[in-house]
Formats: structure tokens, C-alpha cells, sequence
């Protein structure tokens, strides 16, 4: 059984963070598992509740737990890390963080594309535009909702597996390299129809990001808009 020994250098709340990351690593306390309380571990290491919350706060912190406000701690899912500008797509990102990908479609068909998102793009007049809408999973869970309107050049994509990853398919045929050009971060709250599909309640905080993606020679690509469940996802600069 492990033991927290107060004799050496190392601090009793780091020896404690250990002890959990341990029980993480081997599988002991698997993902969406509720961890011991903290009268529990007190009592099992006999320390005080300013140690064991010091441990617990700084993995917390760190992303491997995480509370949930009158139900208690558990194990977080790894978060998946993507640069705010970045011209790397959704399974592309996953790859990187060594997770496993799929999509499902929602919706993909060519429509009237809305003004502001003709604005968006830098587009004037009349035009058709690729619509779609996927579900985003990490692993099978659900992680975003994510919404594109891709420019006249690109309905090709229909003719293949839209499911699957786009931006290389893309660089290849077009032989050019994709980047955000612009865009905002925002939260916002789920809808009734969206929590179903991220399989939340209504009202959870999601992350909402749009961006408009251009290619190396600055033609708009696509305007996109993503609903993230941040507690499983980091942007980052």
C-alpha cells in the first residue's frame, strides 16, 4: 500500500499527486471515474485538508481531473490540444494528440450561402455555397459540433467520403496550404437539440469558435463554426 512519508524533502500534498497519477496510469481510476473524497484520502494518509486539496487542485490545474460542482472529482479525459491558428484540420489534430477520430454528418448539401457569411469570406453577389454539419468524436464521445461553408471551388468534396479528412485531400488536389485568417472565440450556452448530439445538458457552457480559412494565396476556402466542450479541449497560442 502506498505510504506518504513525512521524513523526506518531498512534500506530503506532491507525494499524494503522485499517488493519484499512479492509480491513473495503471488503470485504477479510469477515465469518468469519481476519485476517493478528500475526508477519505486524509483519513487514508493522515494528513490535513490543506494537503490533500493542494494535491488535488494542482491536477486540477493540470488538466488530468476534474470537479463538477456538488458531485465531486474524477478522472479527466485527455484534452485535445489544437493552435488557434493553425492550419491543421479535425483528424489531423487528433492524430497529433494520439486520439482516435470519426465524424458524423449532419447535414451536407449545396445552398444559398447567407449574407454574413458571404461577408465573412469576402464574397459578393449571388452564390452556392457547400453546407455542412458534423458531429466530432474523440475516442467515440462526442466533442464538437462543427459547421462549414465551404466556396464554389471546393463542391468536389461531395464525390468523396465528406466524413472523412478534408484538409489533405484538399492541399493535395489544390496544391496549396490552408491557415485561419480570421475569426473570434466566444462561450455560449447549449441548446436543447445541440446538448443531445454532445450528449450534455441544455444550458452547459460550449466553447463557440468561427473562423474563416484561406488558402497560401489568400482565396477563401471556408467559414466555419465549431461548439467545443472545452473541459476536452485546449486552444492554444
Amino acid at each position: 500500500m502506498y505510504k506518504v512519508d513525512g521524513s523526506t524533502s518531498k512534500p506530503l500534498y506532491l507525494q499524494i499527486k503522485v499517488y493519484l497519477l499512479q492509480q491513473i496510469a495503471n488503470g485504477t481510476f479510469k477515465v469518468g471515474q469519481q476519485v476517493p473524497s478528500e475526508a477519505k484520502l486524509m483519513d487514508q494518509f493522515g494528513v490535513s485538508r490543506v494537503t490533500v486539496r493542494a494535491a488535488i487542485s494542482e491536477l486540477v490545474e493540470e488538466g488530468a481531473l476534474i470537479k463538477r460542482q456538488g458531485k465531486g472529482t474524477f478522472v479527466n479525459q485527455n484534452k485535445m490540444t489544437e493552435p488557434l491558428r493553425g492550419g491543421a484540420g479535425f483528424y489531423e489534430s487528433c492524430y497529433i494528440n494520439h486520439l482516435c477520430p470519426s465524424s458524423k454528418t449532419v447535414h451536407a448539401e449545396i445552398e444559398e450561402m447567407p449574407g454574413n457569411i458571404k461577408e465573412a469570406l469576402g464574397i459578393t453577389g449571388e452564390s452556392m455555397g457547400l453546407h455542412c454539419r458534423f458531429i466530432r468524436f474523440v475516442d467515440k464521445r462526442p466533442i464538437m459540433l462543427d459547421e462549414v461553408w465551404y466556396v464554389p471551388r471546393f463542391f468536389y468534396l461531395l464525390d468523396g467520403d465528406i466524413n472523412g479528412a478534408l484538409y489533405p485531400l484538399i492541399r493535395e488536389r489544390e496544391n496549396c496550404s490552408l491557415s485561419i485568417a480570421g475569426g473570434y472565440v466566444e462561450t455560449c450556452r447549449a441548446t436543447q437539440s445541440e446538448a443531445e448530439m454532445l450528449k450534455i445538458k441544455k444550458d452547459d457552457t460550449l466553447l463557440l469558435v468561427v473562423t474563416v480559412v484561406k488558402d497560401d494565396q489568400f482565396r477563401p476556402v471556408h467559414w466555419g463554426k465549431k461548439l467545443i466542450l472545452g473541459e476536452r479541449f485546449r486552444l492554444f497560442i
